[in-house]
């Protein structure tokens, strides 16, 4: 995609969270739907090593990462996976993603280190 840097580029953060839930595919559908240039979301690796769509780090069952995807899900049933986002872009062939990474230097602000 060539982009026009005479205009700024227009992200949907974590989707279209006034029409829907923050970091769900119904979100990012919808931001990409009116009009947006992309979508900005964020990622943390859980312990099986899926990569989740999801902005807070911490859950009711501690931090995200020290959790199995299933157990995400349990928790929040709308938490798409990098892979389902990816797949919901093909779709949107000239739309943009910013993918933010939660590392572990996130991790050692929050708790124990690993």
């Amino acid at each position: 995609m060539a982009l026009n840097w005479e205009t700024p580029v227009l992200l949907g953060h974590r989707g279209a969270p006034y029409l829907a839930p923050e970091n769900t595919l119904l979100s990012f559908r919808l931001a990409l739907e009116a009009g947006l240039d992309g979508v900005e979301l964020d990622v943390v690796l859980t312990r099986d090593g899926v990569f989740a769509v999801r902005h807070d780090i911490l859950t009711a069952l501690g931090p995200a990462w020290t959790l199995s995807f299933s157990q995400l899900k349990a928790l929040d049933p709308d938490t798409p996976t990098l892979e389902e986002v990816l797949e919901l872009l093909e779709s949107y062939p000239r739309k943009l993603i910013n993918v933010e990474l939660k590392t572990l230097s996130t991790r050692q602000n929050v708790g124990p280190p690993l």
